[in-house]
């Protein structure tokens, strides 16, 4: 359980990032997506969120689903309607396209995908139709990967539209605490995204998390309409 949060808000490229600070921090970022573009962008090999953001001209960025050791995708990937990566496993995934609501759902092997320009995979799926999801067991994850304090990035999106980007710091939470935090944000569907010392979040090329900065192999990335 989260207790004693003490925040402060800040308002940067017409994203408003707040950061709280428990026992570790939790830099929560919500975006408007009329005043922004939302895309999913593969690294080449592995790369630093940092670097990513700075190559697109992005206002803020957080990093994105699982990969392998040489960066490629770890499961579903689509990037502006190419197909990088496909699922693997059942797996918690956030599809979506300009213009239009993301879509969070369960995507396995030899489904059929959804039509949209960006798809990133996580797991597990959080939240869904407004309803906190307990029960983990069809994405067939290891227990230890749920119930253990991890650094964790996730995505969400609330009723009016507005999405939701949250990356915890050291401590971290369990997956049922990030489950409720992101419920008591106003998210009305969320999914986990990769994490530990992946977890990453970036706001006018500022890390905002402390520590080791891992490279990664894909990532989230906002960009101000104005820049298209």
């Amino acid at each position: 359980m989260i207790k004693k949060l003490f925040y402060s808000i800040y308002l940067i490229s017409s994203c408003w990032a707040l950061n709280y600070e428990p026992d570790g921090h939790i830099h929560i970022l919500e975006v408007n997506p009329s005043e922004h573009q939302i895309i999913a962008v593969n690294a080449t090999g592995r790369e630093h969120l940092i670097d990513l953001v700075g190559r697109f001209y992005a206002a803020a960025g957080v990093n994105g689903g699982y990969y392998n050791d040489d960066g490629s995708p770890q499961g579903l990937l689509v990037v502006n309607g190419e197909k990088l990566g496909d699922p693997v496993k059942l797996r918690g995934s956030v599809c979506w396209s300009s213009g239009e609501s993301p879509l969070f759902k369960q995507i396995g092997p030899q489904m059929k995908l959804p039509e949209h320009q960006y798809m990133i995979g996580g797991a597990p799926l959080l939240i869904k139709n407004n309803e906190v999801i307990l029960d983990y067991s069809s994405e067939n994850t290891l227990e230890s990967f749920l119930t253990t304090a991890l650094p964790r990035t996730a995505v969400g999106v609330r009723d009016d539209g507005t999405w939701i980007f949250v990356t915890v710091e050291s401590p971290g939470m369990n997956m049922i605490d990030l489950a409720y935090f992101m419920y008591g944000l106003d998210c009305v569907d969320a999914v986990n995204l990769c994490g530990g010392n992946s977890a990453r979040m970036v706001i006018d090329s500022l890390n905002v998390r402390k520590g080791y900065d891992k490279p990664i192999g894909n990532a989230i990335l906002i960009l101000p309409k104005s820049a298209q």
